[in-house]
């Protein structure tokens, strides 16, 4: 009888060390997490730790967070324009997303007009804001839901290929551009 009160005590404190070790691990990555949402901590992070572009990136999406990462940055808007690439340009019917910018999200629906990439090879799609009656850029990266067009659902690239009637597919698959 004695060795099972030991055999249950020790069950128990696995139990315990477990438990401990599983909440610890949740405190310490949320803490990780809450220090990197920092751009320069993220920055000074991934370089002692020599990540590659591609390391932060997937960093940034385990993680969740809202870096951009090897981009440059513009010094203004004009700037940004001058290296716009046009793949598509004139009149669409009218599409509805959902859209995050930073941690907020949006529903959104516009008439689009634009269709690109900038200096950074990141997709944007612009066009006139239904909310705002006013010209509006978005980021294909921040669109979080399939394109609604009346009641279908395409993902990007459909929608692209189908309502734009661009072919994109030999510039995403040699990652001349990014979705």
């Amino acid at each position: 009888m004695k060795s099972f009160n030991i055999y249950t005590l020790l069950v128990l404190i696995s139990f315990v060390a477990l438990f401990l070790y599983v909440i610890s691990s949740k405190i310490i990555k949320r803490h990780k997490k809450n220090k990197l949402n920092n751009k320069d901590f993220f920055d000074k992070y991934v370089s002692s730790k020599n990540y590659t572009v591609k390391e932060q990136k997937a960093l940034c999406h385990k993680l969740k967070l809202n870096h951009q990462i090897g981009s440059r940055p513009y010094d203004s808007i004009t700037d940004w324009e001058k290296e716009l690439t046009k793949l598509w340009e004139g009149k669409s019917e009218s599409i509805e997303f959902t859209y995050r910018k930073y941690d907020e999200k949006e529903r959104r629906k516009i008439s689009p007009t634009e269709f690109g990439y900038d200096g950074n090879n990141k997709c944007y799609i612009r066009g006139i804001c239904h909310k705002s009656n006013e010209l509006r850029t978005f980021k294909t990266a921040r669109i979080e839901t399939k394109i609604k067009v009346r009641s279908k659902y395409h993902n990007l690239l459909d929608w692209v290929e189908i309502y734009l009637k661009t072919d994109i597919t030999d510039l995403k698959d040699d990652q001349m551009i990014v979705l």
